[in-house]
């Protein structure tokens, strides 16, 4: 859990990791990168003190549901029977669709 301090021996090395997507409720973060331009896990060098920060973006659960359950809804040109979660980035919009008559294929 950060922050996360640690020592290490001159010219040895650390590898640090970034669990990706990390889920609290209905918050997802999902990894987007290192301070230091690394990739999600990777090593560094222990030549001197350093800081290393991991950079998440947020997506939220959008739940959808329709009533009777188990029909069709399309979300940005994809459909999901329901009921479902589909995730969706901080800021963002989307497309919500609900195909007629139902029981036929999903369509845009």
């Amino acid at each position: 859990m950060a922050p996360f301090s640690f020592s290490c021996d001159p010219g040895t090395n650390r590898t640090i990791n970034a669990p990706s997507p990390q889920v609290n409720g209905s918050v997802r973060y999902t990894f987007l990168n290192w301070s230091d331009g690394g990739s999600r896990f990777h090593a560094i060098d222990c030549t001197a003190s350093g800081n290393y920060t991991a950079f998440f973006s947020t997506e939220y659960a959008l739940s959808i549901d329709t009533n009777p359950s188990g029909l069709i809804l399309g979300v940005d040109g994809v459909g999901y029977p329901t009921p479902t979660v589909v995730w969706c980035a901080s800021g963002s919009s989307h497309g919500v669709t609900a195909p007629s008559p139902q029981g036929s294929n999903f369509t845009q």
